[in-house]
């Protein structure tokens, strides 16, 4: 049976990069793996989607026709992807393989809150065994308010997305804290880091955050990749097996 892994995450972390380096990597090992681009507004790609969304609708093309600027013509195409939303997950049906990596649109904010966002997956999950990557990027989560945040979003976009999620640190070839892997996993930790900065009310409400995430039934460790040199994509797999052992869903 196919697996299928949706890559999301915070601005600049890394998606598309990492979709098309995962699926590189378990070509690599033998597995059949496809990627699909999600992003209606993507300029380029450093890979040859299997199936692209802009084939059903292109934020570029809205522009032009519709005269209408970025913003809108994302929002534009989130309604339209919504609207074919049976000839997306048809596609994704027919192709076949051990996984497809799908590549989720840039504006994470506006794929989880949209109602086409979680409509699409919940249609995945219907036909195949869906799970999904939270990136966060490593280099911009140096102090512990900030990871807090990024975090406590991981959480939301899991509520909305209704399958299993895994918070993944990227760009691991790049200068990072020490401590940031122990951050993610532990929250105790983190929430002392927290304290320790001591940065009043600010410090209070990713506190705040800390402990809504210590409601959250999951188990996570942390795991940090890099796309460039594939560090970390052993325990990525891994994590994203764990993931569904987690959710009773690997057979």
């Amino acid at each position: 049976m196919t697996t299928q892994v949706l890559v999301l995450g915070t601005a600049g972390s890394g998606k598309t990069q990492l979709s098309y380096s995962y699926a590189s990597w378990l070509r690599s090992g033998g597995i059949k793996a496809k990627v699909v681009n999600l992003d209606p507004g993507a300029e380029v790609t450093p890979y040859r989607p299997d199936w692209d969304v802009r084939r059903v609708v292109s934020v570029d093309s809205l522009m032009k026709s519709e005269g209408l600027g970025p913003n809108g013509a994302m929002l534009r195409a989130a309604e339209l992807m919504l609207s074919a939303s049976e000839k997306i997950v048809s596609a994704l049906r027919d192709l076949g393989g051990d996984y497809v990596v799908i590549d989720t649109p840039g504006q994470t904010e506006l794929f989880v809150f949209h109602a086409s966002g979680p409509a699409l997956v919940r249609e995945f999950s219907k036909i195949s065994p869906t799970v999904g990557i939270f990136l966060l990027d490593q280099v911009l989560m140096s102090d512990p308010s900030s990871l807090a945040a990024a975090i406590a979003q991981s959480v939301i976009v899991r509520v909305r997305m209704s399958v299993p999620l895994v918070i993944v640190a990227s760009k691991s070839d790049l200068a990072q804290r020490q401590d940031l892997t122990r951050m993610l996993s532990d929250t105790d930790y983190l929430s002392a880091m927290i304290d320790k900065e001591g940065r009043g009310s600010s410090a209070e409400a990713a506190s705040i955050l800390v402990d809504v995430m210590r409601r959250i039934p999951w188990s996570q460790r942390a795991v940090s990749v890099s796309s460039v040199t594939k560090e970390g994509f052993d325990d990525l797999h891994g994590l994203l097996h764990e993931a569904f052992c987690s959710c009773g869903d690997l057979t």
